[in-house]
């Protein structure tokens, strides 16, 4: 290996595991079986990464930064506080068939997780969850129905959902399916501390 390359294995290291493998992979794959079995095999990894990526996408549990109106994945920002009664939830990438089975897993281990801590601390039960779909840039039909059942199934519970800042596509694809009407107009909000607020003053 040069130098560079040497320097890139351990950038690649620090960075990003996903990349640092498929680097690996690639030198080995270059190194025993050829270069084009290398490069076959790095592209196939990186495929193959793709693919993982989009069908288990990244969410978080958010919380406020004190003195704001700005709301933060819990985990990157310790200062960031949970709202009492609320459930505030990030998805991070477009929803369709293949992601909202394990989407849904990891919301409802969020819930269920919040719920175990309010009553260990005496704290409150979850009453609203609040998604935030900025980062979702599209839906299909898929998530669609899977959005109007996890709707249905939180309501059976006396436990509300609201969305904060749709973009106009997914705004437009939810009404055009009747989601809208289902959620209720006034359960979206186009900021999330709107819908925090919101959600507050309803109760439950």
């Amino acid at each position: 290996l040069s130098r560079t390359q040497v320097r890139e294995f351990f950038f690649l290291w620090r960075i990003n595991k996903f990349d640092w493998l498929v680097f690996v992979a690639s030198a080995l794959g270059t190194m025993f079986l050829g270069v084009e079995m290398g490069l076959a095999l790095a592209a196939g990894l990186s495929v193959a990464l793709a693919l993982y990526k989009s069908a288990f996408p990244h969410t978080a549990v958010l919380g406020r930064l004190p003195s704001t109106a700005v709301y933060r994945n819990v985990k990157q920002y310790e200062d960031a506080t949970r709202v009492p009664g609320l459930l505030l939830v990030r998805i991070d990438a477009p929803l369709f068939f293949a992601n909202v089975a394990p989407v849904g897993d990891s919301l409802r281990k969020y819930e269920a997780r919040a719920n175990a801590e309010g009553a260990a601390g005496g704290g409150e039960a979850v009453r609203w969850v609040i998604v935030d779909l900025s980062p979702v840039t599209d839906l299909d039909a898929t998530a669609v129905h899977w959005l109007g059942g996890w709707k249905r199934d939180l309501a059976s519970r006396g436990v509300g959902l609201a969305l904060a800042n749709p973009s106009r596509v997914v705004a437009d694809l939810m009404t055009k399916a009747g989601l809208v009407e289902s959620i209720g107009r006034g359960n979206i909000y186009v900021r999330m501390h709107d819908a925090v607020a919101g959600c507050l003053a309803k109760g439950m």
